[in-house]
């Protein structure tokens, strides 16, 4: 067992709660798109989920539910994580906005632009210490996107 830092089980714990209201939205906001968006969109989430299982398969045994790697753990750079650093992230991003396009939920929405957020300060976390870890980290970062192929965000 790896010894887990306060932030790890803040991003955590944060990411749990958006989780929950985004699976029961706190409020009605619905709006509606045409039918052929709609289906795109449907289309948009089950790839969301194809990302997110297949970069979660990628990773092996060095999945873990928290920011820091785990001991004994190796850098993975290939398949997915060839094109983004954060695959996983990615994944989930997608689909939750596209789900919440889909279903036309306006508070699912601004939940998913809150996991956009927690992500992009949860990854900046997470690298610290995957530099500090592995020193090829840096140069695999900067040639790499964050969560979408060729743009840092």
């Amino acid at each position: 067992m790896k010894a887990l830092k306060t932030w790890d089980y803040v991003y955590v714990s944060v990411q749990l709660v958006l989780f929950i209201l985004y699976a029961f939205p706190p409020f009605r906001w619905t709006f509606h798109l045409g039918i052929l968006l709609q289906y795109l969109f449907l289309a948009g989430s089950f790839f969301g989920l194809i990302v997110l299982f297949l970069a979660m398969a990628q990773l092996n045994t060095n999945l873990t539910p928290w920011p820091s790697p785990k001991i004994g753990g190796t850098l993975v750079s290939s398949g997915l994580y060839r094109f983004v650093r954060h695959p996983i992230y990615a994944g989930i991003l997608v689909f939750a906005i596209c789900f919440a396009l889909y279903s036309g939920t306006g508070s699912r929405l601004i939940l998913s632009v809150l996991l956009w957020l927690l992500f992009h300060f949860k990854s900046s976390y997470e690298e610290k210490l995957l530099s500090a870890k592995f020193p090829e980290y840096e140069e695999y970062r900067t040639r790499t996107g964050r969560f979408v192929p060729g743009f840092q965000l």
